[in-house]
């Protein structure tokens, strides 16, 4: 499970849809919530987060350009490679943050793109993939 601590520097919502942006170290992040108002109300600018994501549902481009509709997309350079038969680990460090994250892809995906440590790629991460934990108790997710 991936973990980035951040902190909510903006709310939009429209009936039990709300959007957060969390500044986390160097990068804003975006995380989608569906909930009720008197929960995500409680998610107010300036509290302090964790964004939790599992390594599954981290997708790695490489030379990507153009647009698309994953909201985060992240610098980042591999730092390791764990491959297996079927799936691969890779080891990420964001970039100019230095935070670290892992994504877990085929390792079809690995070899077919020619992934290497050292090569500089973007972590994309869809809002809705974001688990949102309060950072006071890290045990109230929505």
């Amino acid at each position: 499970m991936n973990i980035l601590q951040g902190e909510i520097i903006a709310r939009e919502a429209h009936g039990s849809v709300c959007l957060l942006t969390v500044q986390a170290g160097g990068v804003q992040l975006s995380a989608s919530l569906l909930a009720q108002p008197a929960v995500w109300q409680q998610w107010e600018c300036g509290r302090a987060v964790s964004l939790q994501v599992p390594e599954m549902e981290v997708a790695i481009a490489k030379d990507f350009h153009g647009s698309c509709s994953i909201r985060n997309c992240l610098p980042a350079q591999i730092t390791g490679i764990e491959s297996g038969q079927i799936l691969s680990r890779i080891l990420l460090s964001l970039t100019p943050q230095q935070q670290t994250l892992a994504a877990v892809i085929t390792t079809r995906a690995v070899q077919q793109m020619q992934l290497q440590v050292g090569d500089a790629v973007q972590a994309m991460i869809k809002s809705s993939a974001f688990c949102v934990l309060d950072q006071r108790t890290a045990a109230e997710p929505v």
